[in-house]
């Protein structure tokens, strides 16, 4: 049974799905290409991506790192998202005509609930050894449906700080990784190095608009507990564990094109 916590999360993001692939996808890849290099993605046999929004990043992935005969699987809690992300891999001429490339996309939502467990050789049986393979599929990054120890490659880019629990999303980072695997998040940084969003807030505020409770979680949590995260996950078994901050520079060409990105 599929928590109606989850079931919210996934209406909310079906929901901002076209302004996310419109306008706010695209300024993301400053940090997904960090993910990338220090998960070595290029070096993967078995790719494991959350939260993979409309595709925007995942389809460059496949395109420039992804090996002859790995596989990428891909997910999100959105299915209006994963049905944008199955266009642009359904649209992208230079990918598919590969003879070695194939991507499929599923939109059950049994997935939700973690069971039953997707298993990598399972989609690569019928294909040749040398095929790229991408899989796409609804989950929750809080409980998936792989098995234990399954990839060499974990990436989660700005999602572990909108998880209902951060610990459960780790947590299965770990189980679902093999040992020696790579696994990167990537989250929201030092609040006060961030103009765009706190300039909403304080609009908000001053004309008396919004929820008169403030949530007591913010995406800012994890960075500003990086010490307290650093020892829950040396605790769960990580080990070389680095953080650190990367600044981002956000592109508006026009008043019109922030407006829209941020109030939209």
């Amino acid at each position: 049974m599929v928590d109606p916590i989850v079931l919210d999360k996934q209406r909310y993001w079906d929901s901002c799905a076209q302004l996310y692939d419109d306008r706010i996808q695209a300024i993301t890849y400053q940090q997904y290409v960090t993910l990338a290099t220090h998960t070595e993605a290029a070096k993967a046999s078995r790719i494991l991506e959350l939260a993979i929004g409309t595709g925007t990043h995942t389809l460059f992935l496949t395109k420039t790192l992804l090996q002859r005969g790995a596989s990428l699987v891909c997910t999100e809690i959105s299915q209006k998202m994963l049905e944008l992300a199955k266009s642009k891999f359904d649209g992208e001429e230079e990918f598919l005509c590969i003879k070695h490339n194939k991507a499929s996309f599923t939109f059950d939502e049994c997935y939700l609930s973690g069971s039953p467990k997707i298993s990598v050789d399972d989609l690569r049986k019928g294909h040749d050894p040398g095929d790229r393979l991408v899989f796409g599929c609804i989950a929750n990054n809080e409980v998936l449906p792989f098995p234990d120890s399954h990839f060499d490659c974990y990436m989660a880019p700005l999602s572990l700080q909108l998880v209902h629990s951060y610990t459960a999303m780790l947590a299965e980072a770990y189980r679902v990784t093999s040992p020696g695997g790579k696994v990167g998040f990537s989250v929201w940084g030092r609040r006060e190095c961030i103009q765009i969003y706190p300039l909403l807030e304080r609009v908000l505020e001053r004309h008396g608009l919004g929820p008169a409770t403030k949530p007591t979680k913010t995406n800012y949590d994890i960075c500003l507990n990086r010490e307290e995260v650093r020892r829950q996950m040396t605790e769960m078994g990580f080990v070389n564990i680095k953080m650190w901050f990367q600044p981002v520079n956000y592109i508006f060409d026009t008043f019109d094109s922030f407006y829209q990105t941020l109030f939209g």
